[in-house]
């Protein structure tokens, strides 16, 4: 009796001890599980609008715009399906990419087409890889461009590179007009909205309108001249393709805008042989 006795006055504590443990061994699981590498990442990001930003920014907003568009570029470096990513190479090389990828709604991105842009449109050029993957993306550089309205590279990285990778048409549109609205005098916006009108939205009367805008500012380089005439009279769309996508590589200096299109240049050249 004494032992039984022993037993029941320590149980208390047995099972204290258990309820411990199986709460250590809980929370362990939690950490073991949030330390777990993960490609896909829908996390949302909370900022306050760009009218805010700027005016917690105490007169520095070009400053919070620069800061701000680093984290931007960031942002979507991490959640691109690249051979330099290395979340998404650790994601393919664990087998876990497929199943990740299911947890993430990726709709169907439908194209208007061209005359003659039938096989591009089968192209990585509209692949459409991170679709639904970068959802923040728009929100930040809109308020990156808030803070900074004539920040000119913000406007480019999402009116093309990061629409080449997403298919947000919407978003880009807005963004790229957002830009030309702001800066009436850089031939680039009215340029890539004059691209944007034809390859996207196959609207050759906004097209032509954008690119006469762009070839009216003083400095236009010769190529966007090309291609208003191409446009005009409704060139070969591959061609036309060419020659904006080395336009691209001209007129600008950002390592991954630049490595982008060449990737798709090299494959479309290389498709037309």
């Amino acid at each position: 009796m004494a032992a039984v006795r022993r037993v029941f006055r320590f149980l208390p504590l047995w099972l204290l001890l258990a309820l411990s443990a199986a709460c250590v061994t809980a929370v362990q699981r939690k950490l073991d599980k949030d330390r777990a590498v993960h490609f896909v990442d829908t996390r949302p990001v909370f900022l306050p609008n760009g009218r805010l930003l700027r005016w917690m920014s105490m007169g520095h907003a070009a400053s919070f715009a620069d800061a701000l568009w680093i984290q931007s570029v960031l942002y979507f470096g991490r959640r691109v399906m690249d051979d330099e990513n290395p979340y998404y190479m650790y994601a393919l090389r664990q087998g876990m990419l497929e199943r990740e990828l299911e947890a993430v709604k990726r709709p169907e991105v439908r194209l208007p087409v061209n005359p003659g842009m039938e096989a591009l449109q089968s192209h990585l050029y509209f692949g459409f890889r991170e679709r639904g993957m970068v959802g923040d993306v728009y929100p930040l550089l809109d308020r990156v461009t808030t803070l900074d309205p004539h920040f000119i590279d913000p406007y480019i990285f999402g009116g093309v590179y990061v629409l080449m990778s997403t298919g947000e048409l919407d978003a880009a549109e807005s963004l790229l007009l957002k830009g030309h609205r702001e800066n009436p005098g850089s031939w680039k916006l009215a340029f890539y909205l004059g691209w944007y009108y034809w390859m996207y939205r196959a609207d050759l009367d906004k097209s032509r309108s954008y690119m006469e805008r762009a070839v009216a500012v003083p400095g236009c380089p010769d190529y966007v001249f090309t291609l208003l005439r191409g446009v005009t009279r409704q060139a070969d769309a591959w061609d036309l393709t060419i020659q904006y996508l080395r336009g691209i590589l001209e007129s600008t200096d950002n390592p991954e805008i630049r490595k982008k299109i060449q990737k798709e240049l090299d494959a479309l050249e290389a498709a037309r042989k």
